[in-house]
């Protein structure tokens, strides 16, 4: 990727991450929208609402300062395998 398409990108997630407390408000509801199961068990919801604005700011942060994504840790909520 060039330096103008990566500077654009930075721009763009510093300017989203201003807001990201609406982007992951709205990732919430569509989720809640479309996954209701989700919001059902406390535990559950509260692990969700978690994991959503962890993966959200990451990635933000991550496109902000070019982070590869595969140089990026997950969210530690988000190693743990069901079952």
């Amino acid at each position: 990727m060039g330096a103008a398409a990566r500077s654009l990108l930075s721009r763009a997630a510093h300017q989203l991450g201003t807001s990201a407390d609406a982007l992951i408000s709205d990732v919430a509801q569509v989720l809640r929208e479309q996954v209701p199961e989700l919001w059902e068990d406390p535990d559950i919801a509260r692990m969700t609402s978690e994991n959503i604005a962890e993966h959200i700011a990451g990635a933000l942060v991550g496109i902000e300062y070019g982070i590869e994504p595969d140089k990026i840790e997950p969210p530690e909520g988000s190693r743990r395998c069901p079952g």
